[in-house]
């Protein structure tokens, strides 16, 4: 008697959800690293289907972001917040970054959508950060949410103070890389 069988004859092998997910997301470059939870679920699972906005990223940027993330304390949590900006990133050269981008040393002029307040704020690295000269950490709520957007974007986070704030990016004062400034 032959080992073989026959196609009609194997049972159907069930494959988890996740692997669907792990597949997709390697397939269309959202895992960064194996063993990140995928952000993708099916409808009707615990979790929502979380869409975010894809940020623009300089090579420099990344490099210079990574030096400072490790360099920091473990507590600091520089890594984990890189970790998640990284994974809806899109990395391209500096001198290919368009200039409605907000990049490292971009200086922005922001609309506060609840009261209508505008707000000038220059994303710069953590050693430079001073919030009441609007030097914004880039590793803050804000910072994060606004590196890598673009002109006419809205961003939303929560601050310390637990209240989330929505923001609409107005105006790109000055960004380094539309000045031919690739050391900044």
């Amino acid at each position: 008697m032959p080992m073989t069988q026959s196609v009609a004859n194997v049972p159907p092998r069930v494959i988890p959800f996740f692997t669907f997910s792990l597949i997709f997301a390697f397939a269309f470059g959202n895992a960064r690293v194996l063993g990140h939870r995928p952000r993708l679920f099916a409808a009707g699972a615990p979790y929502s289907i979380m869409k975010k906005k894809t940020c623009y990223l300089t090579e420099l940027d990344v490099a210079r972001l990574e030096k400072h993330a490790v360099q920091s304390s473990p507590q600091s949590g520089y890594l984990a917040m890189l970790d998640e900006l990284m994974e809806r990133a899109s990395i391209v050269d500096s001198r290919e970054i368009s200039a409605n981008v907000v990049t490292m040393n971009s200086k922005v002029t922001l609309v506060d959508s609840g009261t209508g307040e505008p707000m000038t704020w220059t994303v710069v690295y953590p050693p430079q950060a001073d919030f009441a000269n609007g030097k914004l950490n880039v590793f803050s709520p804000a910072g994060l949410a606004l590196l890598g957007t673009k002109r006419g974007d809205t961003i939303r986070f929560t601050p310390p103070s637990g209240q989330e704030k929505t923001l609409k990016v107005d105006q790109i004062v000055f960004q380094p890389e539309a000045a031919d400034d690739f050391t900044l």
